[in-house]
């Protein structure tokens, strides 16, 4: 192995919460395949947490994602580490094209004490549970230059909003970005588009959004994606 890394990043600062993902990339010097479900040890506190590798679509390839996710007793104050013997095979097997089984060894590329990579268990992190579009046509399903179309996200808590958090509409092949409107300190934001003469969508608006706030005087970047189609 020539490298690993995080591929996450708390959505909370830096401190991963209950039912967060945490990915780890792992990088060999050459393409290579896996088998069976090889792990890789996180040190979370003074636990021994196993991240599963994930399976892709590329099956050789010299980048690999393993994943865990955080329980709630989970808990580690001054950040994950990865030692030089994470990666075992557990029954599996990591090969080149010809056969030739890797080193797993992380030597130096071990990582101690990741300090963007604390983890709080206990801690609740604000996650997207709905999405919807609360406004309708004037008339009929399309909506005509002038009209406001209006997206609500829900959370299940209360997060507060600070700076111009945006949610991104597909509106034929144009992104626009609808604009938070109204909702900090509750559980549902509002997020408005005015309608533009050159918007034309034949077969409606969706959303794939990305978008930035800071919950309860924290400072993440949040993210999440929903869909809304044939609107």
């Amino acid at each position: 192995m020539t490298d690993v890394y995080f591929g996450s990043r708390p959505s909370s600062g830096s401190t991963y919460g209950a039912g967060e993902r945490i990915t780890v990339f792992v990088e060999f010097d050459v393409a290579v395949a896996i088998t069976g479900n090889p792990q890789l040890a996180l040190t979370i506190g003074s636990a021994t947490r196993q991240a599963t590798f994930v399976r892709t679509l590329q099956t050789l390839a010299a980048t690999h994602p393993f994943r865990y996710t955080v329980l709630a007793t989970d808990a580690d104050s001054d950040g994950i580490s990865i030692g030089a013997n994470a990666l075992t095979l557990n029954g599996g097997t990591i090969q080149n094209a010809a056969m030739t089984n890797a080193v797993l060894g992380l030597g130096t590329n071990a990582l101690a004490n990741e300090a963007n990579h604390k983890v709080n268990g206990a801690a609740t992190v604000p996650t997207v549970n709905a999405v919807t579009l609360r406004s309708s046509p004037a008339s009929g399903m399309k909506y005509g230059a002038g009209e406001t179309i209006e997206v609500q996200v829900g959370f299940q808590i209360p997060v507060t909003v600070t700076g111009t958090p945006q949610v991104a509409l597909t509106i034929g092949t144009t992104t626009r970005q609808a604009g938070y409107a109204s909702g900090s300190g509750t559980s549902t934001l509002t997020f408005r588009y005015t309608v533009r003469a050159a918007d034309a969508d034949s077969n409606g608006i969706s959303t794939d959004f990305h978008f930035r706030f800071y919950p309860n005087s924290s400072t993440p970047e949040m993210s999440a994606s929903r869909y809304l189609t044939g609107l």
